[in-house]
């Protein structure tokens, strides 16, 4: 017999909320990796690159290690996980704000921007993942469905 033990995920109505609270902060973090072009992933355990998929601790040639401390203040204030982008153009970014479970048990919780007329609905992320809109292409996104 297996239990797992684990927090409920939140409900989209305090998703909503949260966002609607630290909106500032989600614009930030996106505004930091839209400049930070090479960077994919920023994270407590490191940073993911354009070019080097493995986790690597700061300093980097793509980022500095001040960079990275500003990036893990400000997830830490929104009560934030991770964030993540896309590569190409109209990248999608997401910050993760819950998680729980491991590898294909884990259920996930972001809040993503999706730059220019792109929109979760035109592509195949809609069959993997829910979403719900918070206004001006930013959506909550779930994948416990």
């Amino acid at each position: 017999m297996t239990w797992r033990f684990a927090m409920a995920h939140p409900a989209n109505e305090d998703v909503a909320a949260r966002f609607k609270m630290k909106r500032d902060g989600f614009e930030r973090l996106r505004a930091m990796l839209l400049e930070d072009e090479k960077v994919g992933q920023v994270a407590p355990w490191g940073v993911r690159t354009m070019s080097h998929g493995l986790p690597q601790q700061p300093p980097t040639p793509e980022i500095s290690l001040e960079r990275y401390r500003l990036y893990r203040l400000i997830l830490s204030d929104l009560g934030a996980l991770g964030v993540t982008r896309s590569d190409g153009l109209g990248p999608s970014i997401c910050i993760l704000v819950w998680a729980s479970g491991w590898a294909g048990d884990a259920i996930h919780v972001a809040v993503c921007r999706f730059e220019g007329d792109t929109s979760p609905f035109a592509s195949d992320r809609s069959a993997r993942y829910s979403y719900f809109s918070l206004g001006d292409h930013w959506y909550g996104m779930r994948d416990d469905m």
